[in-house]
């Protein structure tokens, strides 16, 4: 075995790897983050483990909260599971498709590397590895131990980087690889390396534990909901230690470059300051090269064709760039000058990328100057790094073999020769040659042209043309396009701190040798603009005076040669424009991508916003490929591509649009699309180019020699007339910055980092508080009384308003107490001491029997059916509903195909009527009307209502009593006192007002006290209208005289009279607004101002949302109704066949304008049992009197339903049936809206086109839309 290493023989001095005071506060400020942080994650670690179990031993000791400690104690057990396991486990270091190799095998190169670590005083590599790549890498298996004990190093090598370095360059990278673990030096380091590897792994690691949560959280709800819960936990856990973790974090970044640059040192002082500077230097050309010998290995595979030796391909590509760039020193060592090489320096101070396998380590100028703050001269090894093993050809094959493999394709070998000459056919290329000054290199110059005939000069008459052609590429053009170069590399990274995408090295902005502030970077970009400005307008004239005066030359040969570049031209703009759109469409595709899936989850709205530009880029390459079917290409150029069409070349396009269903596979499979065409772009623009330069070459050669073109231009290809342009500057707009959601979830930046945190550590608080809270009973309680309240319960207070509702928890059910008292003058209002059970409950506490409870089911899929059960109005209750007084979600997932949750509501501030239906029990019944009566405010809606109902309770005439004690000229409890009394006693209380009205005559409402106890007739209407006219403003006069008018039908005092009442008294409110309504929509009015905002009328709001189709948002069989008032008769009929409102639709539809014989018949056949209400009566009356039907069964339903108005309805139909209108209009007056539109409809059913158009109008008008048929 040849020993190959050699010890260098410079003196190093001593202090040259010694840690500076900076590098050990660093280190130091390091290990403090990451004790604090271990500390943190410890203690809550210990908590969730100390609560499951202290909750396990209280629910095994047969507690009274058993069960539910037994629940709590689960998730507390799970999260202390999912803590504690993240810190055991092991992280396999390296690439599972690296090659193993042994000491046994290569003997030289272990003998090598074992010398080399103990020089650097580094542990010898465990193992050592082969792989492709241009890198040299430590790595390692990380546990838990490794806090305590180091881990076993692995060495990867790269065959990418021993095919370039010397053994001198490449003995200094491994070094610095070694450098990292030298124990000497940076065991301090190394234990914080270890410790952020491992604290990373903790935070960031996923398993089966997310996966069980995950799974659960798409379970049926009952169990889905602990999946979300735990989730939530999970990521606030996660949330929080991430960002504590920053701290060690910030304190290990400012730590990792004093670490590159001491271990760049250990390199120095094993290998000199030049050897691992000069590795850096060739490493750049090594990156690239290895990236084009990637792509033939890549094109060839796509022929079936396997590389034998992709690094013979690097080596060639290395050296075909150096002739390319006209670059003799690119990708080879540097020479060191002899004077002075301390001074020495490869890198500029400009921003540079560093090599990949260096791409987080400090740039390439700051770590030469490092290197060489202290020369250390020393010779390089210039041998080949290859010498260290016995047979580099046969493991360059080996390698090349196994990444071949991955692939996984039947292939046959491509040998060495025939892959050099494939890849030299892309080098050979003539806009490679030198003789262009690369020009032509990277470069779309038809992209800022809107024709491709804009390239031109206007004027290609030139005076010497010969001159003008070997003068086309001067030297100083090279000089053109550095600076051209350099201006737009400054430009993208100041425009980059600008927007903040980038930040500068330790925070400090150098521009051309000097410091800069954040605040200058406007004005300072603002003159790059300029100067990139005039360097692209220098370059440009270039390309136009080059593509004129071959322009000139091929106008002066003729035989077609003009017409000819001047179609190559087109071809280049064509492609170019072409595939710019089609990488700035994909561009804005994945910049939406990256947006929405920042915080790992897509929204409905996201996911909107990523089809709309999935589908514009979907459309871009449509167009592409539709511009393609009209692009016929010259032979020439087909077969250079290798095809016989243009459309053959690139296939059919029958990508489908995106869609929510598909969005996940169209992503799989869009790059595979988009790189088809652009690479087919990019070869047509390759072959146009190489066509252009040709012929330009060939029409200018023949002007210099003064030769007549012997051979005609080929034909121009065809190409579609029009394309879509991408101009420079004209990009589709893209986000650089995160909406504050994603910032908040990815904590981007310091303000989302604070509200992240502060939401975790309320979570986990909240977490922690649950979990030291176990075994208590809630309460829910509603305030179903017009007023607000105060209720004092086990130590707290409560306000709440009225219909509003509050839920606590019960520290105990021991013997607690309960008061209600008014907010306004704290009069109680009830106290009592509920029965309470022993284990936890969701009791429910009904304020004064105010409300009716209600539980219903909501169902999640299947076919809902009614499942309400109502609870009455019991003052204390319990419950086992799933949402107690909170609205349900709209949807849950389920295992099975459906499922339900029970809700419990509670009902108040509806009509009385309404309400009273939903309480059965006489004693809860009594209870809720007198309450209310008695507690309800004076501005209640429903005052007056309760007032009326109460007066059938026992127990009424205290509360008006009391009512009247404290406001003893209301004349709302006036009146009331008025309708409660009966016989003399009414006589008695009549006087009394009669009294107080001739006592006070300028008193409005004793005057309509006075006016009510006259008794219905003239003289009364008469009086009420005169004291309108009196007090226009008294709120009773004018409800009194707006029914007065109404009755008459006299709708515009009516309603001015009602509007009256409304504004001024809201107890008036919800007993005329519907009245109101109706008499406006007769009016043709729709005064809104006119009716209070704050009462609200649910039964207007009912018709409103007919009116405006939200039934048809929801699918709602009231949506028929909409259709019928539409006209649309059939759809009507249609959208409620499978309900049970069919048989009143029905009904109405047979007497509806435009009813077919059918549906009339349909009609006629229901039995009384079906579809009739208190609207569908008349219809069902109409359509019998109409169709000569019996009338005897309609006047025994009549009776049910009206049985005060049996008589006159009838009459009502003789009359109409005789034609004695009349007669028929004396029946209904004095009758209120409601029941005058009932009439007119019936009149418009029997007469039909007969009837009278006010009859119809009025029907039309005073009916709503759910009470009437539908007239024309």
């Amino acid at each position: 075995m040849e020993n190959l290493y050699e010890k260098t023989s410079a003196e190093v001095p001593e202090n040259l790897t010694k840690p500076t005071s900076s590098f050990r506060r660093h280190v130091w400020l390091a290990m403090g983050g990451l004790i604090l942080f271990v500390a943190a994650y410890t203690t809550l670690t210990w908590w969730f483990g100390h609560t499951a179990y202290r909750l396990f031993s209280d629910s095994f000791s047969g507690g009274k909260d058993a069960f539910m400690d037994f629940v709590i104690a689960l998730p507390n057990l799970f999260l202390f599971i999912f803590m504690i396991k993240a810190l055991f486990f092991i992280k396999r270091g390296g690439d599972p498709n690296q090659k193993e190799i042994t000491e046994k095998e290569e003997p030289t190169l272990f003998s090598y590397l074992y010398q080399l670590a103990d020089d650097a005083g580094a542990p010898r590599p465990h193992k050592v590895f082969l792989s492709s790549r241009v890198n040299a890498s430590v790595s390692y298996d990380l546990s838990v131990l490794n806090f305590f004990f180091p881990s076993k190093k692995n060495l990867e090598i790269g065959i990418g980087l021993i095919n370039v370095l010397n053994l001198g360059e490449f003995k200094a990278v491994l070094a610095h690889e070694f450098g990292h673990f030298a124990q000497r030096s940076m065991l301090v380091g190394r234990w914080v390396y270890m410790s952020h590897q491992i604290a990373a792994h903790i935070i960031g690691k996923r398993d089966a534990l997310d996966k069980f949560l995950q799974t659960i959280s798409y379970l049926d709800l009952r169990i889905a909901w602990i999946g979300w819960i735990l989730s939530l936990i999970v990521w606030s856990i996660r949330a929080l230690v991430e960002i504590c973790f920053k701290i060690v974090v910030i304190a290990h970044r400012a730590l990792s470059r004093e670490m590159e640059f001491h271990a760049d040192l250990i390199a120095v002082s094993l290998t000199g300051s030049d050897a691992l500077i000069h590795a850096l230097h060739r490493l750049q050309a090594a990156d690239d090269a290895y990236d084009k010998s990637l792509n033939m290995v890549n094109h060839a595979l796509n022929k079936e064709k396997a590389v034998v030796d992709m690094f013979a391909l690097q080596t060639n590509a290395i050296e075909r760039m150096a002739y390319i760039l006209n670059e003799k020193e690119y990708g080879v060592s540097p020479i060191i000058p002899k004077e002075s090489p301390e001074k020495n320096r490869i890198f500029t101070s400009k921003l540079a990328n560093p090599p990949k396998m260096w791409a987080t380590h400090p740039a390439d100028h700051d770590r030469e100057n490092n290197a060489k703050k202290i020369y250390v001269s020393a010779p390089i090894d210039n041998r080949p790094a290859w010498v260290l093993f016995k047979n580099p050809e046969e493991i360059k094959r080996s390698i090349t073999a196994a990444l071949v493999e991955t692939a996984k394709i039947k292939t046959t070998p491509l040998s060495t020769e025939e892959s050099i000459a494939e890849q030299n056919k892309i080098f050979d290329k003539v806009y490679y040659d030198p003789k262009y000054r690369g020009v032509y290199l990277d470069r779309d110059f038809f992209r800022t042209y809107e024709n491709a005939s804009e390239i031109y000069l206007k004027d290609t008459s030139f005076a010497d043309l010969k001159k003008e052609i070997t003068s086309l590429y001067p030297e100083s053009l090279n000089e053109d396009l550095e600076i051209l170069k350099t201006i737009n590399e400054e430009h993208v990274l100041l425009t980059a701190l600008k927007e903040k995408i980038l930040t500068a090295p330790g925070g400090v902005i150098m521009y051309r040798g000097e410091q800069i502030s954040r605040k200058d970077l406007p004005a300072v970009i603002k003159n790059v603009d300029k100067e990139l400005v005039e360097a692209q307008n220098k370059v440009r004239s270039h390309d136009q005076l080059s593509r004129s005066v071959s322009l000139a030359s091929a106008k002066q040969i003729g035989n077609g040669w003009e017409k000819y570049l001047n179609n190559l031209s087109c071809i280049l703009h064509y492609a170019e424009h072409s595939r710019a759109n089609i990488e700035d469409a994909e561009n804005v595709l994945y910049n939406v991508l990256n947006v929405v899936m920042a915080d790992g989850k897509v929204t409905s709205s996201e996911l909107d916003r990523l089809l709309r530009v999935a589908n514009d880029l979907h459309g871009v390459l449509q167009k592409v490929y539709v511009n393609g079917e009209s692009i016929q290409l010259t032979k020439e150029l087909l077969d250079q591509l290798d095809t016989k069409s243009w459309q053959e070349y690139t296939g059919k396009f029958d990508l489908v649009y995106a869609n929510r269903d598909n969005i996940n596979k169209w992503m799989e499979v869009i790059e595979s699309w988009t790189n088809t065409i652009k690479s087919a772009l990019s070869k047509l623009r390759s072959i146009a180019l190489e066509s252009l330069l040709k012929s330009e070459e060939y029409v200018n050669n023949l002007v210099l020699n003064e030769q007549v073109s012997e051979q005609p231009a080929p034909m121009p290809s065809s190409l579609p007339e029009k394309y879509n342009l991408l101009i420079p500057g004209s990009e589709r707009p893209i986000q650089k910055k995160l909406g504050w959601w994603d910032r908040f979830q990815t904590s981007d930046g310091v303000l989302p980092s604070i509200a992240k945190l502060a939401v975790a550590a309320a979570i986990i608080s909240i977490t922690v508080f649950a979990g030291s809270y176990v075994g208590t009973s809630s309460l829910a309680i509603y305030n179903g009384l017009g007023k607000q309240v105060i209720v004092q319960i086990d130590g707290k207070e409560l306000e709440l308003d009225p219909y509003t509702s509050k839920k606590i928890a019960l520290s105990t059910t021991d013997g607690i107490s309960v008061r209600t008292i008014s907010a306004d003058d704290q009069t109680e209002i009830e106290s009592f001491t509920p029965e309470t059970e022993s284990t936890s409950e969701m009791y429910i506490y009904n304020i004064g029997n105010a409300a009716a409870l209600l539980k219903w089911t909501i169902f999640y899929g299947g076919t809902p059916y009614n499942n309400d059960k109502y609870l009455g109005a019991a003052r204390w209750s319990t419950t086992n509903a799933d949402y107690v007084m909170e609205e349900p979600p709209s949807s849950m997932s389920t295992s099975g195909s459906s499922t339900t949750r029970d809700v419990l509501d509670a009902y108040a501030n509806i009509a009385p009527g309404n309400l009273l239906s939903m309480v059965e029990s006489k004693e809860d019944m009594t209870a809720m009307v007198l309450s209310h009566a008695k507690w309800d405010s004076r501005e209640s809606p429903h005052i007056m209502t309760w007032l009326s109902v109460a007066q059938n309770f026992e127990g009424f005439n205290d509360i008006l009593k009391d009512r009247l004690g404290k406001t003893p000229d209301d004349p709302l409890f006036l009146r009331m006192q008025q309708e409660s009394a009966a016989g003399d006693a009414k006589s008695k209380v009549c006087e009394e007002h009669s009294k107080l009205a001739a006592s006070h005559p300028d008193n409005g409402n004793y005057f309509y006290l006075k006016t009510r106890c006259m008794g219905d007739g003239p003289a009364q209407d008469n009086a009420f209208k005169q004291g309108n006219k009196k007090w226009p403003d008294n709120p009773w006069l004018a409800f009194a005289a707006g029914y007065t008018y109404a009755n008459s039908q006299n709708w515009r005092n009516a309603e001015k009279c009602m509007k009256t009442a409304i504004k001024n008294e809201p107890a008036l409110s919800y007993y005329i607004s519907i009245d109101l309504k109706r008499i406006q929509n007769v009016l043709g009015k729709n005064d809104k101002g006119a009716f209070r905002s704050d009462i609200k009328i649910e039964y207007l709001d009912y018709i409103e949302n007919l009116e405006k189709n939200e039934f048809k948002i929801k699918d709602s069989p009231d949506y028929a109704y909409t259709l019928l008032n539409k006209g649309d008769i059939k759809a009507a009929i249609e959208q409620v066949k499978n309900d049970d409102l069919q048989y009143v639709i029905l009904r109405q539809a047979a007497v509806s304008d435009g009813a077919e014989p059918k549906v009339i018949e349909s009609a006629l056949s229901l039995s009384l049992q079906k579809g009739i209400n208190d609207y569908t009566i008349w219809s069902a009356i109409g359509l019998a009197v109409r169709e000569g039907q019996n009338l005897q069964p309609y006047k025994t339903k009549i009776k049910e339903l009206y049985p005060e108005r049996e008589t006159i309805i009838f009459d009502f139909v003789d009359l109409v049936k005789n034609n004695n209108m009349a007669a028929a209009e004396a029946i209904i007056k004095d009758m209120r809206p409601l029941e005058i539109g009932s009439f007119y409809s019936l009149g418009t059913i029997i007469l039909r086109d007969k009837a009278p158009k006010r009859w119809r109008a009025n029907a039309k008008g005073l009916l709503f839309l759910n009470e009437r048929p539908y007239f024309e």
